[in-house]
């Protein structure tokens, strides 16, 4: 059996005569390349029976067309060896229903989107990236035929001639161990994100810094998260980038609004705190950043390539003053990526009351939150009986967040307001968004990378449907040709 790459080629041989093909084995990171001398593998001693739902078994040593009655009436009773290196039939494959190579191509085929940069395939990453590499490797659970393994490469680790035991100890160490030792070096970090909204701002950086040559190019990528909050997208972004371009250094800064009614006192020093235990080798304390209404974004002396928000533009009272602080702080060519909101959203995120950031009279305002509560919309039914909350309070009491503290603006509103301080703007990822979503629901698994082609006139129509539904991206490039 010759392997190479993907395919498997066969060649028949009788029940008698000897193996004594000189070929090569391929297996993982042990690329020989060499000639080596396979040898005939004794017969096999232990077999068991096992119960095989569905399907007609075929006794693994006798001809198709030896086949007795009995066993026909008797089929879903198999015999297999448990050894997988064992004497073979010429006149027939030796399982009925053998599609390893198929669904390992077909597995390889559906990784090929993930793949984490150009030129990158799935079976050669096992070393940087483990969880695709699997994917190159031979493992046939319940399939009938697997690998031949030579014994120099088993002798390299300490394991001469092996019998079955040894063997598949032998396999479990040379793969599964390195594994485990490549997620151990990573400060037992989570890399599943904290929410859905994060996995989506982590891709587009990922997407972006893989399809723009000059950021491809840059070792050091510095990026800013405006509006940190809790700090948690910061942890992420640090253990996620660096596992996903593990040749690029990444510093992230963040800062919030302290004189902003969303978050509480001294909630700055306790993300300090949680990035310096999740993160003991970074000093967060230089990092994160304070910053009043008015201030300008002047805590750094360097340019970012990447400035980030999520969740933050809905509350940004001055949209034009903030724009303009991105235009300063963005290198030539760099990138912002902001996931929120817009004033033609149907449901309002917060309180979960439809429209009820339409509303621009404050005596409104509170009579229809009142109202939608007692149909059974919004957080008070919830709320009212632990808490003790009356529905006036309540009501008054979100009225004040939605008029003082949020403030959406439209589409063209917010388009307005990238183009007047030189930024060019498009939601490219936005229907990115929905489809990660839908791919968390459906246990599909992440993707980090983003299909990247110019399709501005398709993205013009379908915000025109997304923007209703939740957020959307909006992404803007500090660059100008004319």
């Amino acid at each position: 059996m010759t392997r190479n790459g993907c395919s498997t080629n066969r060649r028949s041989a009788s029940e008698q005569e000897s193996l004594g093909l000189e070929d090569c084995v391929d297996f993982g990171q042990y690329d020989l390349g060499q000639a080596k001398l396979l040898e005939k593998m004794p017969k096999p001693q232990y077999c068991r029976f096992v119960w095989k739902a569905g399907g007609t078994g075929i006794q693994a040593s006798k001809p198709t067309i030896d086949r007795h009655v009995v066993q026909s009436l008797f089929h879903r009773w198999i015999g297999i060896i448990i050894p997988k290196l064992q004497e073979m039939n010429p006149q027939h494959r030796f399982n009925g229903k053998r599609r390893s190579a198929r669904l390992r191509h077909w597995g390889i085929t559906l990784n090929n989107p993930n793949e984490r940069g150009p030129r990158h395939n799935g079976i050669h990453l096992f070393e940087k990236d483990p969880l695709a590499g699997l994917l190159g490797c031979d493992f046939e659970a319940a399939i009938g035929e697997g690998s031949l393994f030579h014994a120099s490469i088993l002798s390299s680790h300490g394991l001469e001639r092996p019998g079955f035991a040894e063997f598949s100890k032998a396999v479990y160490q040379l793969t599964f161990n390195n594994i485990f030792q490549e997620f151990a070096n990573m400060n037992s970090i989570s890399l599943k994100p904290e929410s859905i909204t994060h996995l989506h701002l982590a891709s587009c950086i990922n997407s972006l810094l893989i399809n723009d040559r000059r950021l491809y190019l840059k070792k050091c990528i510095l990026i800013l998260d405006a509006g940190c909050g809790n700090g948690k997208l910061i942890s992420y972004l640090t253990s996620i980038l660096g596992h996903l371009q593990p040749n690029k250094d990444f510093v992230i800064h963040g800062f919030d609004i302290v004189d902003h009614g969303v978050q509480r006192d001294g909630f700055i020093g306790e993300t300090v705190g949680m990035l310096s235990i999740l993160h003991p080798h970074i000093d967060w304390s230089k990092r994160i950043h304070a910053l009043s209404a008015d201030d300008s974004w002047n805590f750094n002396t360097e340019d970012f390539d990447f400035i980030l928000s999520n969740q933050v533009l809905e509350h940004v009272a001055d949209k034009q003053s903030f724009f303009r602080n991105i235009n300063a702080k963005l290198v030539a060519g760099g990138y912002s990526v902001h996931l929120a909101p817009l004033k033609h959203c149907i449901q309002e995120g917060h309180i979960f009351i439809p429209f009820a950031h339409r509303f621009r009279s404050f005596a409104g305002l509170c009579g229809y939150i009142s109202f939608m509560s007692r149909l059974g919309f919004g957080n008070f039914p919830r709320q009212s009986g632990p808490n003790g909350v009356t529905l006036k309070d309540w009501s008054e009491r979100h009225a004040d967040y939605i008029y003082f503290w949020t403030n959406y603006a439209t589409e063209s509103e917010t388009l307005d307001y990238c183009r007047k301080n030189r930024l060019r703007a498009d939601f490219r990822f936005s229907l990115e968004f929905y489809t990660s979503k839908l791919r968390e629901i459906f246990k599909l698994g992440p993707k980090y990378v983003y299909r990247y082609r110019d399709r501005g006139f398709f993205d013009l129509f379908i915000i025109k449907l997304l923007r209703y539904i939740s957020s959307v991206t909006l992404v803007c490039k500090k660059d100008n040709t004319y």
